[in-house]
């Protein structure tokens, strides 16, 4: 699941699936070496697929004062020289 969860988004679900399948079914030991890994490699995904901060400046704003969407749909403030 570790690649697929480097290349696809919306693997997440998929990946909380097969942690809990491994959970019912075998130790802990490997229940935690497995969540360890892919704990560790949330930021690589991060590095990996970084966004740019700004998509789509938002008009209702002062042109001094912008603000934009991230790419996760939340507005965040852009200071332009405020």
């Amino acid at each position: 699941m570790v690649p697929v969860g480097l290349l696809s988004n919306t693997s997440g679900g998929a990946a909380m699936a097969a942690v809990f399948t491994l959970a019912v079914h075998r130790p802990f030991r490997y229940v935690a070496w497995i969540g360890g890994v892919d704990l560790a490699l949330v930021p690589l995904l991060y590095w990996l697929r970084s966004y740019p901060t700004c998509l789509t400046p938002e008009s209702s704003r002062s042109p001094s004062c912008s603000t934009c969407r991230s790419s996760a749909g939340a507005c965040s403030s852009v200071p332009n020289g405020c």
